[in-house]
């Protein structure tokens, strides 16, 4: 019973020492943030390749891509390709540090095809240094395609960290490649 119970306090110290620096933060991001802007990202895709029979490949095998006794081997495998995605973003930061953050995005996702992802995730934020941390309690994803069906699905609690830069009524996010600057409503 004791061992138990030392990583559940472990995880409420660590929730309570994130909450209060949350609070001594957040009235300096306090407001309504917003970003829309089109950009290049890396996106994960599924795609179509034609791979010489004897060279090993990674995907799924539909066998011969000419025929019976083709030298070659078609295979589906996902890999991040470059896509332009179109992105509205709404930061919602009340002076206590709770967050909303809601997010669109639109991207090709074939050749005829638009993918419109939505989210909200709810938590907490706090910075330090250039860096903004976002603690997800819980949130939402709902994803559109003109060639399939929707898909709905409940985001995890987690963690997401970005690179951070402020200059006035503006605040930049960078994650990975990606840089979103968003402007105080």
């Amino acid at each position: 019973m004791k061992n138990l119970l030392l990583p559940s306090l472990a995880v409420v110290a660590a929730s309570v020492a994130f909450a209060g620096m949350a609070q001594g933060q957040a009235a300096d991001l306090a407001g309504v943030w917003t970003h829309s802007g089109t950009q290049t990202e890396l996106v994960v895709q599924p795609r179509v390749r034609l791979q010489p029979y004897a060279t090993p490949g990674y995907g799924t095998s539909y066998g011969g891509s000419a025929g019976y006794g083709s030298v070659t081997t078609t295979n589906v495998m996902t890999e991040p390709t470059p896509v332009q995605v179109r992105r509205t973003m709404t930061l919602t930061i009340p002076v206590n540090g709770a967050a909303v953050w809601r997010i669109e995005k639109r991207q090709s996702s074939g050749p005829n095809c638009t993918q419109t992802i939505r989210q909200v995730k709810n938590g907490r934020v706090a910075t330090r240094g250039d860096q903004l941390t976002f603690q997800i309690t819980d949130g939402t994803e709902r994803t559109e395609s003109t060639c399939a069906a929707a898909t709905s699905r409940t985001l995890p609690p987690g963690t997401e960290t970005y690179g951070l830069t402020r200059r006035g009524n503006s605040l930049s996010l960078t994650s990975g490649g990606s840089t979103w600057t968003f402007s105080r409503g």
